[in-house]
């Protein structure tokens, strides 16, 4: 992927920031007993997801972001398989192989198109 496409995907993610912290607490908030409020276990989720997107654009990866992205999650108390597993669908949806099996990959190319 070129700079150009790279830049895209990523800004294009982080328009739907919100909407992917909102599908993983969806996901996720009946899998395991919390002890804070779903207010605020949201706006967490949001900057996890915030942090997620900008890893996925580090080059080279850095594991040790994605474990502390992992132990914040679980800090939370969502340590649970079934949430760790919604997690990853989550995340995996959200991510650019993601964005094309679910088909909003040609969306972001054609509105690149458009600006060229």
């Amino acid at each position: 992927m070129n700079a150009e496409a790279r830049s895209q995907v990523h800004q294009a993610l982080l328009s739907r920031c919100h909407a992917i912290a909102d599908h993983w607490y969806q996901a996720i908030a009946r899998t395991s007993h919390v002890p804070h409020s779903a207010a605020k276990v949201r706006q967490r989720l949001i900057e996890l997801t915030k942090q997620t997107i900008a890893l996925l654009f580090t080059e080279p990866f850095e594991r040790g972001q994605a474990q502390a992205i992992g132990a914040l999650l679980a800090g939370f108390h969502y340590t649970e398989p079934e949430a760790l597993g919604r997690t990853q669908e989550v995340l995996d949806d959200a991510s650019p192989s993601g964005l094309y099996r679910l088909g909003l990959w040609e969306s972001i190319r054609s509105r690149s198109r458009r600006t060229t």
